[in-house]
Formats: C-alpha cells, structure tokens, sequence
C-alpha cells in the first residue's frame, strides 16, 4: 500500500490507518492479509518495520505497532473464526511479542516514549493518542489471546493506566496532547475513536464541543487551533515554512475517520448526523488537484487549498470508511 503519491512509499503507520477503508470495507480480505503479514512477519523486538528501503527493513517510530494490533483486530472482527485464527496462530509469537515488548516503557502506568509519532516534525513525547492505543492493545491482547486459546491476563496493567490516565491528561475542558503540554490537537480525537477508548462518553462529548468550535473545518481537523502562537494557517513556501506549518494548523482529512465514530460512539444517531454533516463538504474537494481522490493535506485557512501528496491513502481509507460504518453515506448527491 503506497502511503501518497508522489513520494511516499509503504509505510507501516500509513498502511495500518488506511487499512480497514481500503480493504476491510470492501471484503478485500487477502489484501488485508496480505499488507498485515508483511509488517507482522517483519516484527524485531516486538516492533514493525516503520518501512522498507533498498537495504530491507527499518525501525524507528513508536506508534505503528500499536496501530497494528488494532487493524489485526479489526480484520479480525470481520472474517470468520476459522479464518482469523489461521491467520494469527503462526504469528502469535511475533504479535503478542508487541505488548511484553512496550512493558519496557512502562512508568505509573503509562507509556515514556519519545516523539515517534504521525506528527513527526514535532517532538511530542508521551502522546495522549499512544497512551490510547496502548490500552486499547492491552484489551485486544486478551481477546486474542483467548481466540487462540493461550490466555494472557492484562487486567492489572489496565488497571495501571486507568489509575494515571485521567489525572495526567485531562484538564477539565478536553485531553492535553501530551505530559505537561495542554496544545489543542485532534489527537484526543483519535484517542477517544478507539474501540477500548479509556475515555469516557461524558468526557469526549465535551471535548468534541471544543474540536467543533476550534479544529474542524470542511476537509478535516486542524492540527492545532487558530489561537495558539505556533499556528501556521498556510502549508506553502519553502522547507522550512512547510514543516513549521505541517502539523501546526494544516488539515488533515484523515482525521475525520476518528471524528465519525468519537460521534456516533457518544452520540448514537444524532451522533451519525453530526458525522453526516462533518464528512460530506469533503466530497466536493473531488474535483480538485487530483481528479476523484484526496490530498495529503489543506490549508487551515480558508479556502483550504489542497496541498502536499496529490493523493494519500489515509485520506481516502479513512473517508471511505467512516462513510461506511459511521455516518451510513450511500451517495453523495
């Protein structure tokens, strides 16, 4: 899976996101094998290849083995169990060697990581999304476990995290992005989307008041809000402009995935009208650039003109599939 054209190439990060909208939705299961396999059989040290080069494999980010145990389980919910389980009983080693594997990071009941993150022009350590995902594998851990009938009991680490989560990162308004760094980001978004969130209905619902007001915008979610000193509201100029602005202001439509279901997950049916009307401007940005696909990026200044990557995988797999599971879109009229 070719992250973005016309530079990007496969990454684990990129391909685990774009996963379940590009294959899962569409039943394209041995697509879905096929792409988990090659990360899965690629596991060092309880870590996927973050991507491949000329030489082979390399690693360095922190997050993607953690996105992979989530799409496992999402492939996982759709096939049969038959299916599932001659998928994943080879490869039990190399996946449950991910969890005993991020144990090391464990302080309080938390997870000490550098950086490492999709935001990677910034050094955002201890991310609030990666805490998520962590407890969000320790639940998937059990479950797949028990699928191949070799128990394993993380009730104790959950029950770690869940004594230090709240108390470090929420600030009675929505989630700080990171230890000691109270940023408004749509990370929080991602956290709260996760099947086994450790975010509560009660808490997202009033942290999506604030992403509402502050970061959406019709092609996605600001990577920071307008009125933070950092703001760039323009991916353009040279390099350097470029990477200040990346992930401080610019759009990502991606983030309308996790968006769709926080909403639905807290909202029920007003919840699916609210992912309606967050996903349905996007379509008009079909016939820009790149006809009938999605850019990398927008600018998070009005009128949000397209930038970076012609068409990204993300920001097509995840529209594809919030369309599909969350808001329920058939057609876009």
């Amino acid at each position: 899976m070719v992250a973005g054209y016309h530079w990007f190439a496969d990454w684990a990060r990129d391909s685990m996101i774009s996963l379940p909208g590009l294959t899962l939705v569409n039943r394209r299961y041995r697509d879905a094998e096929a792409i988990l396999a090659r990360f899965i059989d690629g596991i060092r040290d309880g870590r996927v290849p973050t991507r491949f080069d000329a030489n082979g494999p390399v690693y360095y980010d922190f997050d993607g083995s953690l996105w992979m145990l989530d799409r496992l389980y999402q492939y996982a919910q759709c096939v049969n169990d038959d299916r599932a389980l001659e998928f994943i009983t080879p490869r039990w080693p190399k996946i449950k060697s991910v969890v005993e594997c991020y144990m090391r990071w464990l302080d309080g009941g938390l997870l000490k990581h550098k950086s490492g993150t999709w935001m990677d022009t910034l050094e955002r350590c201890d991310a609030v999304e990666v805490q998520a995902l962590w407890y969000n594998a320790l639940h998937i851990i059990e479950k797949l476990s028990n699928k191949v009938c070799m128990p394993i009991d993380a009730s104790r680490l959950r029950s770690d995290f869940e004594s230090a989560f709240m108390d470090k990162y929420w600030n009675g308004s929505y989630f700080n992005d990171c230890l000691g760094d109270d940023s408004l980001r749509p990370n929080q978004v991602i956290a709260a989307s996760l099947d086994h969130s450790p975010i509560s209905a009660r808490d997202a619902g009033e942290m999506l008041k604030i992403v509402d007001e502050e970061l959406l915008t019709p092609c996605g979610l600001r990577t920071l809000d307008g009125k933070n000193a950092k703001y760039a509201g323009k991916y353009a100029g040279g390099v350097d402009e470029r990477v200040k602005a990346y992930h401080n202001g610019t759009v990502w439509p991606w983030l309308l995935g996790p968006y769709a279901k926080t909403a639905v997950r807290i909202g029920g049916e007003k919840g699916r009208k609210r992912a309606q009307e967050a996903l349905k401007p996007i379509f008009s940005r079909l016939t820009e650039g790149c006809m009938c696909t999605l850019a990398e990026v927008y600018d998070g200044d009005a009128p949000h003109a397209a930038r970076g990557a012609v068409s990204q995988a993300w920001s097509v797999a995840e529209v594809l599939r919030a369309c599909h599971e969350d808001a329920k879109i058939e057609r876009i009229d």
